[in-house]
């Protein structure tokens, strides 16, 4: 059927290159519906050659699937066959689930220990590889890796490339940076940490061509990177300017402060006044601040915040460990500037970055927060002296006994009992896995041990109690709580919670995004609600009041959208669209001092609430320079939705997924009207004007998203489409225009060095040549026009001749032309932009080989997919006014193009209107095929011809050897020639007044 195959092929492209029909995957588990932010990625993308860059959306958006899309599209397309994909451990799983989702099953290879040596010995056939990226890292995983030319990389929660860092060496240079024409994409939602240089590191990654020893730290070059080398967009985004409508649910952070007992009071009073002292005493001994000390009174600080038996234990390690920690400093076995340089290199990872870094300081990627904290203060035992060892004991015995009432942990009980009476999950995170015990047994012994699960290091290191866990988390309904550290905090989808409760002030705002990202994401159908406990005691209330509430007020009055540009003690109102401060600077006496979680907390203990008060007016102090900052680091780019919106239409040929939806809701109620008449026999219904096909078996499913309407539409295309093709198709729509609609296949092609040509994108084209001119058709319109074309029944012309002037041929091809090329300019107008003047302002070399490049890359028009014509009665009726020796002169021409037409067939054809009810008999001689012609010439462009009785009936003798050739627009200075087989069979038969019979397309 001419028109399946049509429709087919255009589908075909569409879901080879169409950024929305890209998300369209048949094969895939579970549906993906395309959102707008992610088409606009593909297309935006589509013609890059290399593909280098980064997805830094917000948590929650969707950066997984957006990446395993495009992946799957150039897989298809060959473009790339071996894939590596590097992911911090806890998400090898994830990864390789979602690799399933999309299909990829059986090209699926894990890099492990006990897997190594096959790959290597196999030499790492074509697939898709999935590892650790600290397993890579390490030897002889790196050497192995290195040596294969891999066609693209993909790189998960990149922020954990730190500038120096062995991941950065290896993984970002080695198997990226060193190799400019390799694909690559990273993800991360925290792209920029504070480190300007840490940041664009690894956009030199990326992009090796931008030259070294430049400053990039500024406004230009930030954004000319957008849309380029990094895509950022918020949920905010997504809601108002993308989809226009609700796609993420509200989310409520609420502080909840609860009352302190006596022994908290007096416990949080000693532990500060201790503290205090100790690091007072320091200081006006030798004039500077103690790495090693400050940062052991902030690692207690934060773990007496956390729960008096965190505390308990790091205090009870110090006095276990103090002797022997002293006998070593006293035989010199190590240096008090050892310990310095361990408590710098804990600082960045602890306090300056987040817990993921450890393993950069440390070789036990598992250890926690707990583990790392415990030993370091264990060895600075040495700073205290025999009377500290009394106040330590002191402090000990009263975490005790808080732990027998803890007013911390009554409320989160409380506020947990409250959540699963309305039917939510929890979560509830912890830095320290001490904590997370802690406050586990004891919602066990509240809840039952079917309730609550725990997510720590322990359980994350053991593959399948970790999957277990999470399953029976995910699925089963009688678990409600899941207690955690910051091990779950990163690349976990956990939306079938709602609740996020921070166990203790959540210092790190890095920790607070990512532990809100598991629940505030998409796929959630209830409003999240991020609670904070705070226990009134001195520190959590001068943290609260101070810090977190004045950030809140000034944060208020900046802007709608914040980058997270370091790590900052602040509080997040989502609704007022506030994102988290990372690392700022500040003036202070002239210099600049770095404002972290650690150099907060030691001024604190330095100067009480009037020291923070100060340091608290010089953060605000920056955050009133926070548009500028904005300006400068511009991760979160003012969108235009208007412009938007034009882009993704201009781009891809659709406004939207619903339109997309629209479309093929009414193609799919086409295709199976004409499946119905041709014979296919599938029931279908309507439901509240929603159609729903009925299955074998009388199951209804009803056509609810586009995958869905895709999926039949194409199964009805394969049982109407011929399993042959033979020429360029050809259909009639008998309609109330008048107009052909010619489609072809245009790409944009590469065209390398050799002269050989890649095709970087394909798409049909229509054009629609009518009596205004000339029209460019496509995406929804060119659908639409084929909906209507079939839904009035096109009949399929057999043979024809199309043969169009030179000029209007050259006018129809040169349009085509330049719509690809100007696709092309619209689509790569920021890269070009990025390349060019990065190239004038000497930040970046120019001679790279990556595309789309004007220079190599042209838009060609390829094949003719096929013509519509549309008829109408209009121009029937003009025919029966045509006088009649005008009629005879446009029989005549019509004849000797008939004529003409069966020559050049290499036919013989002879002349029998004067003798027979027929005007041609024409044979060929090599096939001995006969043909019985019927001539009849139109002055314009209607197809509808008359036959007399005698004709009739010769037509009706003949059968399978009678033709019918209609020559229309025999006036004109292009006439052609349409050719049906058996038109009796094949056209619409009126019978008229004096037995005259008028053959018309079905309609």
């Amino acid at each position: 059927m001419s028109e399946s195959e049509i429709l087919r092929e255009i589908l075909d492209i569409y879901e080879k290159y169409n950024p929305f029909f890209n998300y369209l995957i048949l094969e895939a588990r579970r549906k993906i519906i395309p959102y707008l932010h992610q088409v606009e990625f593909t297309a935006r993308t589509m013609l890059r050659r290399p593909l280098r860059t980064l997805i830094a959306d917000e948590i929650g958006l969707g950066k997984t699937i957006t990446a395993l899309v495009v992946l799957r599209k150039m897989w298809k397309l060959g473009i790339v066959k071996k894939i590596l994909i590097l992911v911090p451990r806890i998400l090898v799983r994830q990864w390789i689930m979602e690799l399933r989702r999309m299909g990829f099953d059986r090209w699926i290879k894990r890099i492990e220990r006990n897997t190594i040596n096959y790959l290597v010995y196999e030499g790492f056939s074509d697939g898709v590889y999935v590892a650790s990226m600290d397993l890579v890292k390490r030897e002889p995983y790196f050497q192995y890796v290195k040596k294969i030319d891999w066609d693209i990389i993909i790189i998960d929660e990149v922020h954990r490339l730190g500038k120096d860092t062995e991941r950065f060496r290896k993984l970002g240079e080695g198997l990226v940076g060193s190799f400019p024409d390799r694909h690559a994409l990273f993800l991360s939602a925290t792209p920029h940490r504070g480190d300007p240089e840490d940041y664009i590191s690894r956009l030199r990654i990326l992009d090796p061509y931008l030259l070294s020893g430049r400053n990039l730290d500024n406004i230009k070059f930030y954004s000319l990177t957008h849309n380029v080398l990094i895509f950022r967009r918020s949920k905010i985004d997504v809601n108002d300017l993308y989809e226009g409508r609700k796609i993420f649910t509200d989310c409520q952070l609420e502080a909840i402060v609860t009352s302190a007992t006596e022994e908290e009071q007096e416990y949080h009073t000693l532990l500060i006044r201790f503290l205090r002292t100790k690091v007072s005493e320091f200081y006006e001994k030798i004039g500077r601040e103690a790495k090693a000390l400050g940062l052991l009174t902030a690692l207690i600080f934060k773990r007496a915040s956390s729960s008096p038996y965190a505390a308990m234990r790091t205090m009870e390690n110090m006095l276990r460990k103090r002797a022997e920690f002293l006998r070593q400093i006293e035989s010199k076995m190590v240096s008090l500037e050892e310990y310095e340089e361990e408590a710098s290199s804990i600082a960045n990872a602890i306090f300056g970055l987040s817990f993921d870094d450890y393993s950069d300081y440390y070789e036990d990627v598992s250890l926690e927060p707990d583990e790392v904290l415990n030993r370091f203060a264990a060895k600075c035992s040495i700073f205290l002296s025999e009377e500290d060892e009394k106040t330590l004991r002191r402090l000990s015995d009263l975490a005790k006994k808080i732990s027998e009432n803890d007013s911390r942990l009554k409320t989160v009980k409380l506020l947990v009992k409250a959540y699963l009476e309305q039917g939510r999950k929890v979560i509830v995170f912890s830095e320290y896995k001490d904590t997370v015990n802690y406050v586990y047994n004891s919602l066990v012994n509240e809840l039952g041990k079917d309730a609550v699960v725990r997510m720590t290091s322990d359980e994350v290191g053991d593959e399948r109690k970790f999957i277990s866990i999470r399953r029976r988390f995910e699925k089963d309904s009688q678990c409600k709580v899941m207690v955690a550290t910051d091990v779950a905090s990163e690349g976990l989808n956990l939306q079938v919670a709602s609740v996020v409760i921070n166990y203790e002030i959540p210092w790190s705002p890095i920790k607070l995004e990512q532990r809100m990202g598991r629940v505030w994401r998409l796929g959630q159908t209830r409003d999240v609600i991020i609670n904070t406990i705070f226990i009134a005691v001195e520190n959590d209330k001068d943290v609260l009041d101070i810090i977190y509430r004045k950030l809140i007020a000034m944060g208020r009055s900046v802007g709608i959208r914040k980058p997270l540009v370091g790590e900052e003690a602040i509080f997040i109102d989502m609704k007022s669209k506030q994102i988290p401060l990372q690392l700022v600077e500040v003036s202070r006496n002239k210099k600049k001092k770095k404002f972290s979680e650690h150099t907060l907390i030691t001024e604190y203990l330095l100067g009480g609430r009037e020291a923070l008060n100060e340091m608290v007016e010089a953060i605000i102090r920056t955050i009133n320079r926070l548009k500028e900052d904005l300006r400068r680091y511009n991760i979160f780019p003012m969108i235009d939705k208007t412009m938007l919106r034009k882009f993704i239409k201009d781009c891809t040929g659709f406004n939207d997924s619903q339109e997309v939806f629209n479309v093929l809701e009414k193609l799919l109620k086409t295709v199976l009207n004409n499946a119905k008449r041709r014979g296919l026999k599938l029931e279908y219904d309507y439901n509240k004007d929603r159609l729903i096909i009925i299955a074998r078996g009388g199951t209804p499913i009803g056509i609810e998203d586009p995958v869905t309407a895709y999926r039949y539409i194409k199964k009805i295309l394969e049982y109407l489409s011929s399993k042959t093709r033979r020429k360029v198709p050809y259909i009639v729509a008998y309609d109330d225009m008048d107009a052909d609609l010619y489609i072809y296949k245009t790409s944009i092609v590469l065209v390398d060095k050799q002269g050989n040509e890649n095709i970087l994108y394909s798409e049909p084209v229509g054009v629609l040549v009518d009596k205004d001119g000339l029209k460019i058709v496509r995406g929804s319109e060119l659908l639409n026009l084929i909906c209507r074309a079939i839904n009035r029944f096109a009949f399929e012309v057999d043979e024809y001749r199309y043969d169009l002037n030179e000029d209007d041929k050259l006018r129809i091809l040169s349009m085509v032309k330049e719509f690809g090329q100007e696709l092309m300019r619209k689509v790569s107008l920021d890269f070009w932009r990025y390349r060019d003047k990065l190239s004038r302002y000497y930040w970046r070399d120019r001679r790279d080989n990556w595309a789309p490049d004007l220079r190599t890359c042209t838009a060609r028009t390829g094949n003719l997919i096929g013509i519509i014509k549309f008829t109408s009665e209009r121009e029937a009726e003009k025919e029966r006014t045509i006088d009649p020796l005008t009629r005879k002169r446009i029989e005549l021409k019509a004849m000797r193009i008939s004529l003409n037409y069966e020559k050049n067939a290499g036919r013989e054809a002879i002349d029998v209107s004067d003798k027979e009810h027929f005007d041609i008999l024409s044979r060929d001689p090599n096939t001995g095929e006969v043909r019985y012609i019927e001539v009849k010439g139109h002055a314009g462009p209607s197809m509808v011809a008359e036959l007399s009785e005698e004709e009739y009936r010769v037509a009706l003798e003949k059968g399978e050897k009678y033709w019918l050739y209609i020559v229309y627009n025999v006036e004109t200075d292009n006439p052609q020639l349409t050719a049906i087989r058996n038109p009796i069979k094949n056209m619409k038969v009126i019978v008229k007044e004096r037995k005259t019979y008028c053959f018309k397309p079905y309609g």
